[in-house]
């Protein structure tokens, strides 16, 4: 696991710098970018399927693939998760629009193309490459030492780890960029807490896929402010949400089809 993880971001560094090299030397033509930064964002899954017999031994590529999608999809679920999802961001922005006396709806974007191809974009360029590689493998395997909070946040800290270069490529610096730092892993981390709570109890990655989309989408392509600004805010929230699941999903043991977030 070690190994597997120190080559992710050993191979998410190689190919990162070759897409600087692209864009300063080659072109800058957005589209080409577009496609090095997807390939980028899918770096946890290729090294995965790369490493595949090693990590997991007898095992097929394809009967991995099918197995990620094995429970059938609870609609119900769906619809919660981003009702919920809409809630934390909106208040997030309605912070926001307060605390800079701005109305709020001059922090969203309205315009119909860049919602849906910024949503396709968001969502081949980050939610379906990583959660195959961090829920759908990293998360059952530590599960297998650790209590699912545990393989959560040990989970949910690699993969935040992962974005390092792109926090230094932010623009933010000295005490903006600590801040840009922590209230992302904070978000990062209680977002991989609630994933895997999820996903121990529904065994289908669209649940992490959906969650990880809605935190993209709403970020960096409906909201059109600062993204220091709503990080403190939806950071604080997310934490929240996080603990709220795992108290509903150890006292009540039918929460989320009856999981439990305590020791295994």
């Amino acid at each position: 696991m070690i190994l597997y993880s120190v080559m992710i971001y050993v191979v998410f560094l190689a190919l990162f710098a070759i897409t600087g090299v692209i864009s300063t030397f080659i072109t800058s033509n957005k589209i080409v970018l577009q496609i090095c930064v997807t390939v980028c964002s899918w770096t946890s899954f290729f090294v995965l399927m790369f490493m595949f017999k090693r990590l997991m031994p007898g095992e097929k590529r394809w009967d991995f693939i099918k197995g990620l999608f094995a429970e059938k999809i609870n609609w119900k679920l769906i619809g919660i998760i981003i009702a919920v999802q809409l809630i934390l961001f909106l208040a997030a922005v309605g912070y926001v629009a307060v605390r800079n006396r701005t109305a709020f709806w001059e922090l969203l974007c309205f315009s119909p193309f860049s919602l849906v191809s910024g949503f396709f974009i968001q969502l081949v360029g980050g939610p379906l490459g990583e959660e195959p590689a961090y829920r759908g493998f990293a998360l059952p395997y530590m599960q297998k030492r650790y209590s699912t909070i545990k393989a959560g946040i040990i989970t949910g800290t690699v993969w935040g780890m992962w974005h390092l270069p792109l926090w230094i490529i932010s623009g933010y610096k000295g005490l903006a960029l600590l801040i840009y730092c922590v209230t992302f892993m904070v978000a990062i981390v209680s977002a991989s807490v609630v994933m895997s709570v999820i996903y121990k109890n529904r065994k289908n990655i669209i649940y992490a896929v959906l969650i990880h989309q809605m935190v993209n989408f709403t970020l960096d392509v409906l909201y059109t402010g600062d993204l220091l600004q709503i990080f403190i805010p939806f950071a604080a929230l997310y934490f929240m949400a996080a603990v709220v699941i795992c108290v509903l999903n150890t006292e009540e043991r039918n929460t989320i089809q009856g999981g439990d977030c305590a020791d295994e």
